[in-house]
């Protein structure tokens, strides 16, 4: 009797490892990596660096990106402080960012300019106000410091 249950306990120990192994590489890599992980201990990134960590991470998602067109949303800041923006000069209202151009652009120009940026963030009147037929009101540009 105890060596029946020896040897069933035996073969479910064995079935239990062989699910872990076929689990583990049914993982991608991403979630195979992060279990390799598992435990470790990291510092924590300092309040101040926290936004270009942020910065930096949305980057890796897609680092050949120039530029991010994401219309009323918010920008993608190396310092994290947004940028203080005026308002329309013809109606009032509230700019909204519509484009972002990235640092990665600075790469792919030829020839290589003479000027850094960290972004340049295009921010416009969502009414698009014109001051007469044919001309649109000036728009707001931010150009955030390289790092």
């Amino acid at each position: 009797e105890k060596e029946k249950k020896k040897a069933k306990q035996a073969v479910s120990d064995r079935e239990k490892q062989r699910i872990e192994e076929l689990k583990r590489l049914d993982m991608n890599d991403a979630e195979r990596k992060a279990e390799d992980w598992k435990g470790e201990v990291y510092e924590s990134i300092p309040k101040k660096d926290k936004p270009f960590h942020k910065f930096v991470k949305r980057l890796q998602r897609h680092p050949d990106q120039v530029m991010r067109y994401q219309f009323a949303g918010e920008p993608l800041l190396i310092s994290g402080a947004r940028p203080t923006v005026p308002p329309c000069a013809a109606c009032g209202a509230e700019r909204q960012l519509e484009f972002q151009i990235m640092p990665g652009l600075l790469s792919v120009l030829e020839p290589v300019p003479r000027v850094e940026w960290g972004t340049v963030s295009v921010f416009v009147c969502p009414a698009a106000c014109v001051t007469e037929p044919g001309r649109f009101c000036q728009e707001h540009v931010f150009v955030e410091p390289a790092v």
